[in-house]
Parts: C-alpha cells; sequence; structure tokens
C-alpha cells in the first residue's frame, strides 16, 4: 500500500506527473494485492454503520479543509 500512496500523494501534492505515471503503473498490482488479502474486512465494508460513519468522516474533513484553503 505504502509503495501505491507515496508517489500518489507526493504526485498530486507537487503536480507532478511522473509520480502520477508511476502511481498508475502500479495501480493494477496494488488492486490485485488488496483483492487477495484486504486491509478491511469486506464484511466491515458491507455494514451501514461503519459506511455511514465513513462518509460523515469525509464530510467533515472536506469541509474543514476547505474552510482554511487560500
Amino acid at each position: 500500500m505504502l509503495v501505491f500512496l507515496v508517489p500518489l500523494i507526493i504526485g498530486i501534492s507537487f503536480i507532478n506527473i511522473y509520480y502520477l505515471i508511476i502511481s498508475a503503473i502500479i495501480f493494477p498490482f496494488f488492486f490485485y494485492a488488496q483483492y487477495r488479502r484486504p486491509v478491511i474486512s469486506r464484511n466491515l465494508l458491507k455494514s451501514r454503520q461503519f459506511s455511514l460513519i465513513s462518509i460523515a468522516s469525509f464530510l467533515e474533513s472536506f469541509a474543514f479543509f476547505l474552510c482554511f484553503t487560500p
């Protein structure tokens, strides 16, 4: 997961096309690895309570960072 996320975050943060290309190349391997041994259990993702909490957390973070954007 780290091998995929670090180039993606660097590519987005610094708008660097090379890191975005690297993360795009790594993505199929990341997807396959997560399909075989997921970090978050599929049963947990089917839980309505977990899904609602995740959505609420995303919206809270989105609103927080939207207010502090220059």
